[in-house]
């Protein structure tokens, strides 16, 4: 267990939220940097981050082989690490997905768009937010960011009209890879969140 001053939620022995104030990148990383000092017992001071080209912050030698990954909304921070694969983590506020039909119009596969319309009213918010956050932690996991749009990758085979989507753990493909994907939800601040975590699998020596 990472060791941290801040308030910590447990979501799995690979992903926690924190709450405090990260509205400042160097606050972001200063999290991070206790939380991964934590799981390598290293002094915060060792830890050394970089970003790729698409802004996902690394972890630099010699540490390079936990693979982690961020997101905030509000004073609420989700960190997910890794040591086998890639990682991706994402968040929303349930309550402030607004405008939810326009987005997934603009930005979703067309069946998944579709299918969030067929839902009751209450259920709609808390639907987008299952794919916004799936999608982008997928994104995440394999390196890329949202600019090609979010697409892909496509939640459609798991959706059936009027019906939820099952926030049970799927394995789906994504530019050729793998991944295992899990969402959680909390209540928190007086809204719930939603946090999806995709973790990549490793190729298979048989099947690269």
């Amino acid at each position: 267990m990472p060791k941290a001053a801040l308030p910590a939620i447990r979501l799995d022995a690979e992903t926690w939220l924190y709450q405090g104030i990260f509205d400042r990148p160097s606050l972001r990383e200063a999290a991070a940097r206790r939380h991964l000092a934590g799981i390598l017992g290293c002094p915060e001071d060792q830890i050394r981050l970089s970003r790729d080209q698409y802004g996902k912050p690394r972890l630099a030698a010699p540490h390079g082989g936990l693979d982690f990954s961020l997101a905030r909304r509000g004073g609420v921070l989700v960190i997910a690490t890794t040591r086998s694969g890639t990682v991706g983590v994402d968040m929303e506020q349930i309550g402030q997905c607004d405008n939810c039909d326009g987005v997934a119009r603009d930005f979703f596969a067309p069946a998944e768009a579709q299918w969030l319309v067929t839902l009751p009213r209450p259920e709609r918010r808390r639907g987008f937010a299952a794919l916004w956050t799936a999608k982008e932690a997928v994104l995440k996991a394999r390196g890329q960011g949202i600019a090609a749009g979010l697409s892909n990758p496509d939640l459609s085979p798991w959706l059936e009209d009027g019906k939820p989507l099952c926030l049970s753990p799927l394995q789906l493909q994504s530019g050729g890879d793998t991944y295992t994907l899990v969402w959680y939800t909390r209540p928190l601040e007086g809204d719930s969140v939603m946090v999806a975590r995709a973790q990549g699998l490793p190729a298979s020596p048989f099947n690269p």
